[in-house]
C-alpha cells in the first residue's frame, strides 16, 4: 500500500504522506478491518470516498508509529476530528491523489496540503492582508501562505476565524518554515514547517 512515509518530526509529532493509487476496493477492505465509524459510503462520491478511507488507514498507521490503540475517529460540532480514545490530537488534508495527517500527543494539530493552481488567485483577496500582498504575484508563495492558515484554523478548531483579520503568516526566505500567528482575543504564535511531494506542498505545526 502506498504510505509513502511516516516522518518523526519530534518526540511528540509525527506526520504521514500516502499517495492514492490503489483501486477503491483494496482500502474498503483495509479499512473494513479497523474502522470503528459507522458511514454510509452509498451518498458519498468514489473520490471522496477514496478520501476518507485514506485519510483513516493514515492515521491509524500514526497511531500505531507511536503504539496507541486505534478506535476510529469522530467530529466535533465544529467538523473538527478527533481521536475516539483521546489519546492525541490528529488533523487530515488531502488534495487528490495525496493525503497527509498528523498526530501531536500534547497540543492541538494542524496540517494542510494544496496543489498551486491559478484558481487560488481568485480568491487570494479573501486571505491576504497588508503584511502578507508582497506574495500575491508568486503562485506557490500564495498556495503557501493559504496552506498556512489552513493550518492554522485547524489547530484553533472554531469556525469564528476571518482568515485575512485574524490569521498572519511569514514565509522564511528559504521556504522551509513559517512564522505565524492567530489574533483573536489574545495572539497565539506557531511555527509551521513546510513539505513539499512532488508538485504539492504541505505546511504542519511543529511545536
Amino acid at each position: 500500500m502506498p504510505l509513502v512515509e511516516i516522518k518523526q518530526v519530534n518526540d511528540t509529532i509525527a506526520y504521514a504522506i500516502w499517495d492514492m493509487t490503489e483501486k477503491i476496493e483494496e482500502l474498503t477492505h483495509l479499512l473494513d478491518s479497523i474502522n470503528h465509524e459507522k458511514v454510509d459510503f452509498t451518498s458519498k462520491h468514489p473520490k471522496r470516498k477514496l478520501e476518507f478511507i485514506t485519510t483513516r488507514l493514515l492515521i491509524k498507521e500514526l497511531c500505531n508509529h507511536f503504539e496507541l490503540p486505534y478506535e476510529g475517529i469522530y467530529k466535533d460540532e465544529y467538523g473538527k476530528p478527533h481521536l475516539k480514545l483521546k489519546n492525541g490530537y490528529i488533523s487530515i488534508s488531502h488534495s487528490f491523489p495525496v493525503a497527509v495527517g498528523i498526530i501531536n500527543l500534547n497540543s492541538p494539530a494542524g496540517i494542510d496540503i494544496e496543489l498551486p493552481q491559478d484558481k487560488i488567485n481568485r480568491i487570494k483577496h479573501k486571505f491576504l492582508n497588508d503584511s502578507e500582498l508582497k506574495y500575491e504575484d508568486n503562485l506557490i508563495d500564495i498556495s503557501l501562505v493559504w496552506s498556512a492558515k489552513e493550518t492554522l484554523y485547524k489547530i484553533h478548531g472554531r469556525k469564528s476565524v476571518d482568515f485575512r483579520k485574524h490569521l498572519f503568516v511569514q514565509l522564511s526566505e528559504e521556504r522551509d518554515e513559517i512564522i505565524s500567528s492567530i489574533r483573536i482575543d489574545d495572539q497565539e504564535d506557531y511555527r509551521l514547517k513546510i513539505g513539499r511531494f512532488g508538485d504539492h506542498y504541505f505546511t504542519f505545526n511543529c511545536d
